[in-house]
């Protein structure tokens, strides 16, 4: 039954509280986890994003340090903003990854990012596309 509550037009489904690409590769047991997991990460920094979605909170923290001339000040201030929005993404991937390594074996891959494409190899019922409010995740087992 996959806890389907409602269905988004053409190949997207909401399972488990996340918009999923259909047909779903993996076994229910391992997907509500994989989501689940997802969405506690990602709601546990939610507060780090500001409404826009690009950039996180802490950013201007760090960029008042970098302030050696204000002529260069908005470069600082846009390439410290990138460089710590990656950073935190970063963080939430590699957490997912090291739950979903434990939880069911290595070598899981994942991959968060507003918008993306791919083309991977993976383990057969071991790949799971999905969207949490504006945040594309992939999470697949290779290796």
């Amino acid at each position: 039954m996959r806890g389907m509550s409602e269905e988004a037009p053409g190949e997207w489904q909401i399972i488990f509280g996340a918009k999923v690409k259909t047909p779903v590769d993996m076994p229910d047991d391992i997907l509500k986890d994989a989501i689940t997991i997802t969405i506690n990460e990602l709601s546990m920094h939610a507060g780090n994003f500001d409404t826009d979605g690009k950039s996180c909170s802490f950013c201007f923290v760090l960029s008042k340090e970098f302030m050696i001339n204000l002529f260069y000040f908005p470069y600082w201030v846009t390439v410290i903003h990138c460089f710590c929005c990656l950073l935190l993404v970063d963080m939430i991937a590699k957490t997912i990854k090291e739950y979903m390594d434990k939880a069911w074996e290595p070598q899981w891959h994942v991959t968060i990012g507003r918008n993306f494409g791919s083309k991977i190899t993976h383990e057969t019922r071991r790949f799971l596309y999905f969207y949490i409010n504006d945040r594309a995740v992939m999470i697949y087992k290779a290796g």
